[in-house]
């Protein structure tokens, strides 16, 4: 199965558009922690985080290809979150190791002993979770515009 398909059973669904968008946002994690790792190295500011972009020969600022540090932020914490609420603790690195470097099932089975079915329900469970933290899942109301 591939990581932007999820399955249908299980109530850990989500709408197909933000499914893909937040497996994306997951695969992105490492680009957001070096983002991260950078400004803090500078001293955290925007300012030394510039001064790292261009020692690194990264797009300024102002560009739309780079985000800022409240963003690496809130995304970084968003996947810590997802991983630690909403996932085992024995199953974590195994579907932190799919969903962030795209290691295949069938070679976390023999490293983490557990089954793809396990894993594979467990990182719809991580991306769901995920998808929670970065507020992408609103609630169903059904008396919108009933003025009660």
């Amino acid at each position: 199965m591939k990581s932007y398909y999820q399955q249908k059973k299980g109530g850990w669904t989500l709408e197909p558009v933000i499914y893909a968008k937040t497996v994306k946002q997951i695969r992105c994690y490492r680009f957001f922690r070096r983002i991260l790792d950078e400004g803090g190295e500078t001293g955290g500011t925007e300012a030394g985080l510039e001064v790292a972009r261009k020692a690194d020969g990264a797009p300024a600022q102002g560009s739309s290809s780079q985000p800022d540090l409240a963003t690496a932020r809130r995304y970084v914490e968003a996947v810590d979150l997802g991983l630690k609420r909403y996932v085992p603790e024995v199953y974590r690195k195994a579907v932190f190791a799919h969903m962030v470097d795209g290691v295949e099932y069938t070679d976390l089975e023999e490293t983490s002993f557990a089954s793809a079915s396990t894993l594979k329900r467990y990182a719809q469970v991580f991306v769901w979770g995920v998808a929670e933290e970065l507020g992408e899942i609103f609630p169903k109301n059904t008396d919108i515009g009933t003025g009660s």
